[in-house]
């Protein structure tokens, strides 16, 4: 029985894409790694800007950064630091 392959061999088989490379597998390999380099960097930027973003909040009231930092040194309590809390974002 033959295989009827429904997607056809556009990337890898006879008359591919690759086909007419003479490179043999390192060429693969580098398309690949390019490929998955990309991916990989577009993963990071979009998590440091969500990072970026959550950090952002609270470094603009540097009140609530040296409330935060107040609490973090155990200079003060949770109930404390709640309470200034809410007061400070009103």
């Amino acid at each position: 029985m033959m295989h009827n392959n429904v997607h056809g061999d556009w990337f890898c088989g006879p008359g591919s894409f690759f086909s007419s490379f003479h490179f043999g597998g390192i060429f693969h390999l580098l398309v690949w790694g390019i490929v998955l380099f990309l991916l990989f960097k577009s993963i990071s930027l979009l998590i440091s800007a969500g990072k970026g973003q959550a950090t952002a909040t609270n470094h603009g009231n540097p009140s609530l950064t040296i409330l935060e930092k107040r609490y973090a040194s155990g200079e003060i309590g949770q109930e404390e630091f709640l309470q200034k809390k809410r007061d400070l974002k009103g």
